[in-house]
């Protein structure tokens, strides 16, 4: 056996063999000897991770590779196994398709579609079309392909097929001359070149330049069709025309490109022994730079990176058009909105508009305190120049107009849109139901406000604060994750404003609350309004909830009535309140350690539902949390540009607009993502045992979803022509940044970061410690 050092240098398939490899080839050969070939392909290609862009090991490359070292005697392969070649069957129709004759121009049977041949009921029928209608016949193709029907799309009727092959010429002689290849360059970029080896419209098919319109809408789409289904992205087609039987005419129209003629040899003729008819060579190249992609970068590492690239530029996402269709409606009610309260507080036409000053809040929402009203406004008038877009002056506004428009424009606009947003998003969100019941939480935090807000009624938290606060109150839909309804109040309690927020939801609905909500009088309102609620109780409440605390159970129905001192403040209060029995079902359980009592008005035996359910939902309503999150630390909803509660509440309900129009991405990107896990499509649980549903595998980053909704935000929100286009761009921005689901923490959350809330001076805390000491008897 002779040793890997005699050998010249072997390139297989494109790829250089080094020594050192060709040693590792000898050494698994000769170690598995009792393999056959195929299996020692298999084992030599995993060994040198030898792989299509697509991913698949090259077991024919590696037969290759095996059967030229066997001849260069450097290893001894198994005897081939004699058995009998398999028989093609010859493609043909049992009945051949009803073919009705198609004449008459191109527009009687455009738009013309290209279907890709996917199933094997397609890819029968489209060999037999060949097979019995081109001249040449159908050949199984050599390597990777892609087969295509030409379809009529008003007549649904097929009129022709063509396929595209990875086989091209191994030598040319006008192609490699064009393309200015030597030898080197070609073994390793060959598979760069794609052959239309087939081409056909079918003879009852009488339409003048169909074929020439079709070979556009081909070569336009062959390259992002063959990226996503090979892996990497070709860079010019070739084909042969026998001049005995065609002009080539369909190719000249089509811009492709002649460059002579072969020499009549055929592919498999190296010894000139069956001479062929010479035939017309017609090239079209896919990209600009196409010379520069065939003759350079012919290195092993970069071919692997355009390999890479041409993945990662495929994997582009669009959005259906019924989202483009939604955000399109969403643009108008901003602008309807924006209209209809210029006619409110507008008394003459001036440059400053209602649409012009909600831009402005929003981008003041999403800068830092830090950042001017002026620089703002010059953002925003550099970014609709840099976009095209109109604006009403070629110079920006005053920052002193804008502050004293903004004292005209009422908050309750960015409150109008954001309804209208969700009343126009219904028909998504009617699959986010949990067992039929739209599902809400209602939540409250303290936002703290400019000083400057103390004379508009609201409070400091202590005598040593500095800055009032007031109780920022939010409706969640816990399944889209969208702020429902939201208001900003001085002193009104939290259980006051969610006697608002049930106002506008409807019968059968379930809302869910955490702690220090509950009270007799939200229970009634639930039982009048028909909306159901999950209370979180705890200790030191009705009586019947402390007895049931202490009791082994888990699960009780119990009547609650007040007391005569309760009865005594509700009626003084709601004097025409009806005072009745109200039933409510108790739920007890425990995680981690911690105890969980819930209350809810889901008595009815339809309304039966597991334990597991309830404790789902209580636990999802963590997503208003997490809306507050998002509130305090990405929008920094506290670090407020206005001094006035009108300018913060602007702010503020702003905010709520901005996440809602990121929820509606966000979701759609999270739909995308999980589309290819079947289980993840039921999004409606009222089937499943899960109160929730299937968790999805993965989830938006939304912080990036906001970052890309800011940048895209005046082309996305003007209703300029291209706003589709803007749309799919936004969208695959976002869809491309994402991250797996966590699963739930089995150890105590603890932040590191520091507290950014205000915090009392060391003087005075010192102060506090002294008078706490003097109170404290000796």
């Amino acid at each position: 056996m002779k040793s890997v050092e005699s050998l010249p240098k072997m390139t297989i398939s494109g790829r250089r063999f080094t020594r050192k490899q060709l040693t590792r080839v000898q050494e698994t050969v000769q170690t598995f000897n009792n393999l056959s070939r195929q299996e020692l392909a298999l084992t030599i290609c995993e060994h040198l991770d030898w792989r299509t862009p697509a991913g698949s090991l090259k077991v024919q490359s590696g037969l290759t590779l095996l059967e030229e070292l066997d001849g260069h005697g450097v290893i001894t392969l198994p005897p081939k196994r004699i058995t009998k070649a398999p028989v093609r069957r010859v493609p043909a129709f049992d009945q051949h398709p009803a073919c009705p004759p198609v004449e008459g121009s191109l527009s009687s049977v455009a738009p013309i579609l290209l279907r890709p041949v996917t199933t094997s009921e397609d890819r029968e029928r489209w060999k037999a079309y060949l097979q019995t209608h081109h001249y040449l016949g159908y050949k199984h193709p050599f390597g990777a392909s892609l087969g295509y029907f030409i379809v009529s799309e008003p007549r649904q009727q097929e009129l022709g097929c063509f396929v595209f092959t990875a086989s091209a010429s191994w030598a040319l002689a006008p192609r490699d001359q064009w393309i200015g290849w030597d030898e080197k360059h070609r073994k390793k970029l060959l598979s760069l070149i794609l052959s239309n080896d087939r081409f056909l419209i079918f003879p009852w098919v009488k339409v003048p330049h169909l074929a020439s319109h079709v070979l556009s809408l081909a070569t336009n789409r062959i390259a992002d069709d063959w990226v996503r289904v090979h892996g990497y992205r070709p860079v010019l087609i070739e084909t042969f025309v026998d001049p005995t039987r065609y002009s080539g005419t369909c190719y000249q129209a089509a811009n492709w490109e002649h460059l002579g003629q072969t020499q009549g040899r055929g592919r498999d003729d190296p010894h000139h022994e069956y001479p062929e008819t010479k035939k017309d060579i017609y090239v079209y190249p896919l990209r600009a730079d196409w010379q520069d992609c065939l003759t350079q970068g012919h290195r092993k590492a970069d071919i692997k990176k355009r390999y890479r690239n041409d993945l990662a530029s495929a994997r582009t996402r669009s959005v259906g058009d019924h989202f483009v269709t939604l955000w399109k409606q969403v643009a108008e009610i901003l602008n309807d909105v924006a209209s209809e309260y210029d006619r409110k507080w507008r008394v003459r036409k001036r440059v400053i508009d209602s649409l012009m000053l909600m831009l402005l809040i929003f981008r003041l929402v999403s800068s830092k305190n830090s950042q001017s009203y002026g620089t703002t406004i010059d953002d925003l008038w550099d970014s609709c120049d840099r976009l095209d877009l109109s604006l009403p002056q070629k110079s920006s506004i005053a920052p002193s107009s804008f502050c004293e428009a903004r004292k005209k424009l009422n908050e309750s606009i960015f409150q109008r849109v954001n309804t209208l947003i969700i009343e126009t998003y219904a028909s998504e969100r009617s699959r986010f139901t949990w067992r039929g019941h739209r599902l809400f939480a209602i939540d409250g935090s303290k936002i703290t406000l400019p000083r400057t807000l103390l004379k508009y009624g609201y409070r400091l938290p202590n005598k040593e604060a500095h800055y009032p606060q007031g109780l920022l109150s939010c409706l969640y839909e816990i399944r889209t994750q969208l702020p429902f309804n939201f208001d900003l109040v001085a002193r009104s309690g939290e259980r006051s404003c969610a006697a608002k927020h049930l106002q506008l939801l409807q019968k059968d609905d379930v809302v869910v609350y955490d702690r220090g909500y509950f009270s007799y009088l939200m229970l009634h309102q639930h039982f009048q309004s028909g909306v159901h609620a999950i209370f979180r109780l705890q200790k030191g409440g009705l009586s019947e909830v402390e007895s049931f605390l202490a009791s082994n159970e888990t699960d009780k129905i119990i009547t609650i009535f007040p007391s005569e001192g309760v009865r005594a403040n509700i009626r003084k209060e709601h004097p025409d309140l009806d005072i009745i029995s109200l039933k409510m079902r108790l739920i007890k359980y425990e995680v981690q350690g911690s105890q969980y009592c819930l209350g809810t008005t889901l008595v009815d035996p339809k309304h039966c539902y597991p334990l597991q359910d309830f404790m789902d939902v209580y636990h999802s309503r963590w997503g208003v949390e997490e809306l507050y999150k998002i509130s305090k630390r990405i929008f920094l909803i506290e670090d407020f540009h206005a001094k006035t509660e009108r300018g913060v509440k602007q702010e503020l309900f702003a905010h709520f607009v901005l996440i809602t129009m990121n929820r509606l991405f966000a979701n759609q990107a999270d739909l995308e993502l999980n589309s290819s896990d079947p289980t993840s499509q039921c999004l409606d649980s009222s089937e499943n045992n899960s109160a929730l549903g299937v968790t999805p595998r993965v989830q938006t980053n939304f912080k990036n979803c906001i970052h890309v909704l800011e940048r895209n935000l005046e082309e996305l929100l003007l209703l300029t022509s291209r706003i589709k286009t803007v749309i799919h761009r936004t969208f695959d921005a976002i869809v491309r940044r994402y991250q797996r689901v966590r699963p739930e923490r089995s150890f105590p959350r603890k932040s590191m970061k520091p507290d950014p809330r205000w915090q009392l001076s060391s003087r005075k805390k010192k102060k506090l410690r002294e008078a706490a000491a003097a109170d404290i008897p000796a």
